[in-house]
């Protein structure tokens, strides 16, 4: 026999969930045009600033020429006529000059001025436009997905490719409105996946919902989950194991619960004789089983109850 004893009973909660990359982004082109360059495939490793995709450039670098040399010529009219307007105003200093020449001067300046601006601002947009021919990676990861072909017309905002940054992973759960009391921002979460069944991963708490969803009446919370060998894929399933924190329950030894089918039930000594109780039983703890209801601290309880003893059976002490 045994007493059914109060304990520290460690809590945790079995859950599933998905992971997630950490950072994902679908990769557009800024620019209109026939893709003439598409090498990356689906898996592939990619850095920041690798070139995914490029589109023809020829009639962009025309631009960009044709824009050089209209800032060159605007250049030399602006040079040429800072240096009349100075002249100019050297010599209506000592009146050796006439107020219509003069204004003439200050307008052909202002507007030569003007037009330098301008052939400056067509020569950056013919620049930006050069570059958004060629769409390159906006951070490290892997190609998760592919969306152009090489001689294929592109419009401009047309996705070209999916990205997906996997040296960190975020791994989503559900838990239940009982448990939130429970949960904070650096708790460990471990967990298995059915591609390494044998291995256990683990990470942390990183975000944790600020309200209950009202239909489910449970939380979501994030944990993240470093990735630096790469195993672990986003869109994987994964069994989950949350430690909760411990909290003092009744506790009977294994061997004195019998099962018969989905209940469970124990032999308590009242009076030299047993009394059958259906117990509602809990998480293991040790050697023994948690207890949540059926029982009472301090009874005792028959152990290795044999397949004769019945309930009012009498007990040898």
């Amino acid at each position: 026999m045994a007493l059914v004893e109060e304990k520290d009973v460690p809590r945790y909660l079995l859950l599933t969930g998905e992971l997630r990359a950490e950072k994902e982004s679908s990769v557009a082109t800024d620019a209109a045009g026939i893709v003439v360059l598409a090498s990356i495939e689906r898996g592939m490793s990619v850095k920041k600033g690798d070139v995914l995709v490029k589109l023809d450039d020829r009639n962009a670098i025309l631009a960009v020429r044709e824009a050089e040399a209209n800032l060159k010529s605007a250049r030399a009219d602006y040079e040429h006529a800072r240096k009349d307007l100075e002249r100019n105003e050297q010599l209506a200093k000592v009146k050796a000059v006439s107020d219509s020449s003069f204004q003439k001067a200050k307008a052909n300046h202002d507007i030569s001025a003007a037009s330098l601006s301008v052939a400056e601002v067509r020569l950056d947009k013919a620049e930006k436009n050069l570059a958004d021919c060629t769409v390159s990676a906006p951070f490290t990861g892997f190609v998760a997905e592919r969306k152009v072909q090489i001689g294929e017309y592109v419009q401009s905002g047309t996705v070209v490719a999916r990205l997906v940054e996997v040296d960190t992973l975020r791994l989503s759960l559900n838990v239940p409105e009982t448990a939130v009391g429970s949960l904070y921002v650096g708790q460990e979460v471990s967990f298995t996946v059915g591609a390494y069944p044998d291995r256990t991963f683990s990470g942390k708490i990183k975000h944790v919902g600020a309200a209950v969803r009202d239909n489910s009446r449970d939380l979501v919370i994030e944990a993240e989950i470093a990735n630096s060998d790469r195993l672990l894929k986003p869109g994987m399933f994964v069994s989950a194991r949350l430690v909760l924190t411990p909290a003092i329950s009744m506790v009977v030894p294994g061997n004195a619960i019998r099962t018969e089918g989905a209940n469970s039930h124990v032999f308590v000594v009242q009076d030299g004789h047993a009394v059958e109780k259906l117990v509602e039983t809990g998480v293991p703890a040790g050697s023994g089983v948690e207890i949540r209801g059926g029982l009472k601290p301090g009874e005792k309880v028959v152990l290795d109850p044999d397949a004769g003893l019945k309930d009012g059976s009498q007990v040898r002490m």
